[in-house]
């Protein structure tokens, strides 16, 4: 009878370390990209700046 309620239990448990797991893992990808596109938004403004000033200098 103990049988069950074990298993119960670790599929339980199994399924909210999945759980958990999977929401850490979307938080952590979630900030990946977030540091992504801020690096990328970074690098586009950095570089048209710095046509910005050659063809300026270039004049």
């Amino acid at each position: 009878m103990g049988q069950p309620v074990m298993w119960t239990f670790v599929f339980c448990t199994s399924q909210l370390g999945a759980a958990v797991m999977w929401t850490a893992l979307a938080a952590f990808a979630g900030e990946a990209l977030v540091a992504t596109n801020m690096a990328t938004v970074l690098a586009v403004v950095t570089r048209n700046l710095f046509i910005e000033i050659l063809s300026y200098l270039c004049e």
